[in-house]
């Protein structure tokens, strides 16, 4: 029990005789904690956001998307409805872009049926 005592004793005295270097060290490592804290609380706080700005946007507990940014299949639809856990499937166009006037202004356009097909018809912007 005693060589214990005395790489205790010498560990005090050395941090106690540099005490700068250690308290330096010290705040080096709260900033690395706070550091992993907030990327933590900012990681849990956007995964919050995107599912509540999911849930806004679509209203849907599913969204099914094709790995490239091309078309889904239609026939995809019909499958998701034959599921007998499926209350409600329908199409859903998103089309984002930017605006020319603001500069950088972003515009989101979504459209969505309840039941029946997708049909296509002109828009017009207001302005």
């Amino acid at each position: 029990m005693r060589p214990m005592r005395s790489v205790y004793s010498l560990a005090w005295r050395n941090l106690a005789s540099r005490r700068l270097r250690t308290f330096l060290t010290a705040l080096a490592i709260a900033v690395g904690v706070a550091a992993v804290l907030a990327t933590s609380m900012i990681g849990q706080a956007m995964q919050v956001s995107t599912a509540t700005l999911a849930a806004r946007i679509s209203g849907a507990d599913l969204q099914i998307t094709p790995r490239d940014s091309e078309t889904l299949d239609a026939r995809w639809l019909d499958v998701v409805r034959a599921q007998p856990d499926v209350v409600l499937a329908s199409p859903e166009i998103i089309y984002s872009t930017v605006l020319l006037d603001p500069p950088g202004a972003s515009l989101t356009l979504l459209g969505a049926l309840s039941g029946g097909s997708l049909r296509a018809t002109s828009a017009r912007l207001a302005g």
